[in-house]
């Protein structure tokens, strides 16, 4: 079907509608349900993919000189920067229940930046050890954040062994004055790596933002930002993160 090629969500009752406005065919969702599954479709849920087809050659030797930098001596970060957000009702997945009933999930009726937590952090590997380093934000994420909060990465480096700060392509990542920061930091023995476009499943901490999400946040609705920031500070505890 034509339609279920578009990128956007279609559920039966949507199709049916848009199937008696099309063609004139009348039918129930239940019964274009079945139909779809005879069809060969399955009801679950979607997924994003980047936006460009990677060269897998380029990903392979990308993965390869990151793989260099966590085996050398030196001390290797992947952060990123900042970005991590959290509102009052997290995305839902998949969860058990009882055959013939689903999992409701009570829906909070407040929205917006006030109801919404933003997380900057760093996933630091440095020999065997692992540390995560986490910082509570307000609001959008400037150049200024992301500088303060490098700056305070390069406050804790030493010149030998270097450290290795990989983040992705955000604009605030590579802003002007951010640039002429480089020089300095690199004294103090930070250096920064950038992620190739389009491929931030190469950075590390992405896959530790995603365990916190959807296995050490459990609960998906908060009634206020106050029970949120105490559900994530638990989880960032089973992590071992702590807050710069």
């Amino acid at each position: 079907m034509e339609k279920l090629r578009e990128e956007r969500f279609w559920n039966a009752t949507m199709l049916c509608a848009e199937l008696s406005k099309q063609c004139g065919v009348v039918i129930g969702p239940r019964a274009l349900s079945n139909h779809l599954k005879r069809m060969g479709y399955s009801w679950k849920r979607a997924r994003y993919a980047p936006a460009k087809t990677l060269d897998p050659e380029v990903v392979h030797e990308h993965q390869a000189s990151l793989e260099t930098l966590k085996g050398g001596a030196g001390r290797q970060t992947h952060a990123e920067v900042p970005r991590m957000g959290l509102s009052l009702m997290l995305s839902v997945g998949a969860t058990w229940s009882r055959r013939g009933s689903g999992q409701p999930f009570r829906i909070p009726t407040r929205w917006g930046s006030a109801g919404r937590l933003n997380l900057m952090g760093s996933y630091s590997l440095h020999g065997n050890q692992q540390d995560l380093d986490v910082r509570e934000r307000q609001g959008t994420c400037t150049g200024e954040q992301v500088m303060a909060y490098l700056g305070t990465l390069a406050a804790q480096c030493i010149p030998d062994p270097i450290t290795v700060v990989v983040l992705d392509n955000a604009p605030f990542h590579k802003g002007a004055k951010l640039r002429e920061k480089i020089a300095r930091w690199e004294e103090q023995g930070l250096y920064l790596r950038y992620l190739l476009p389009y491929a931030p499943f190469l950075n590390l901490i992405e896959g530790v933002w995603r365990q916190l999400k959807a296995i050490l946040m459990p609960r998906r609705c908060s009634d206020s930002i106050s029970e949120l920031r105490a559900a994530l500070v638990t989880g960032l505890k089973v992590l071992g993160a702590k807050f710069i």
